[in-house]
């Protein structure tokens, strides 16, 4: 179990404090308890004496962004790529902290890219393409990443949603609609789509 985990990292890490899967498996049990912080000082020592281990920094970029520390999220994030260029997930989640701030835009699109490439059946990676696309003002781009991203499975309800969004923006009512049907019908608890639809039937 988990508590017998933990007391093996634990003791690994005691007989050589160097080893860097017992320091990672150690901040993976911590973060999976809710301790943060005891997370983050253990996958802090790896990169010092295993600084190839981009594993490490992109869990240390997860942990960050979710406290809302986006600017060190972003430095955990590129250190991790620079570990290793192959990480999807890396590339994913620094092009999304970089469109929502809207900074960095030409580095958020080749993240995202490469994100696309490395994985290009995940939805997910696909909406973070799009939102690359409408920070950068380029509607016609997202409506196409969004477009691949339905049709995937696992398309969730948030991304039909911001299809709907973008395909509004593009004046693209019927289609629209659709879209923001579809996303309740994955999710009835989806706020921002049943907002749309009701100011969509009010006008």
């Amino acid at each position: 179990n988990s508590t017998k985990a933990l007391e093996w990292a634990q003791q690994a890490s005691r007989i050589d404090p160097r080893l860097a899967a017992a320091n990672e498996l150690q901040g993976d049990l911590l973060a999976g308890a809710g301790r943060a912080e005891e997370a983050l000082a253990h996958y802090r020592k790896i990169p010092a004496t295993a600084p190839s281990h981009g594993t490490a920094q992109f869990k240390i970029g997860m942990l960050l962004q979710a406290r809302g520390e986006h600017g060190p999220a972003l430095k955990a994030y590129q250190a991790a790529i620079a570990a290793d260029p192959n990480n999807p997930f890396a590339h994913n989640n620094l092009a999304w902290l970089l469109a929502d701030r809207a900074q960095q835009l030409e580095t958020a699109l080749t993240s995202a890219r490469k994100a696309v490439q490395l994985q290009p059946q995940n939805p997910e990676f696909l909406d973070t393409l799009a939102s690359v696309h409408r920070a950068r003002k380029d509607l016609a781009s997202a409506e196409t990443a969004l477009s691949t991203a339905v049709a995937l499975d696992g398309a969730g309800s948030g991304i039909h949603q911001h299809y709907g969004e973008v395909l509004s923006e593009r004046h693209k009512q019927d289609e629209a609609h659709r879209a923001y049907v579809k996303a309740l019908e994955l999710d009835p608890n989806n706020t921002a789509a049943r907002q749309a639809l009701e100011g969509r039937t009010a006008r």
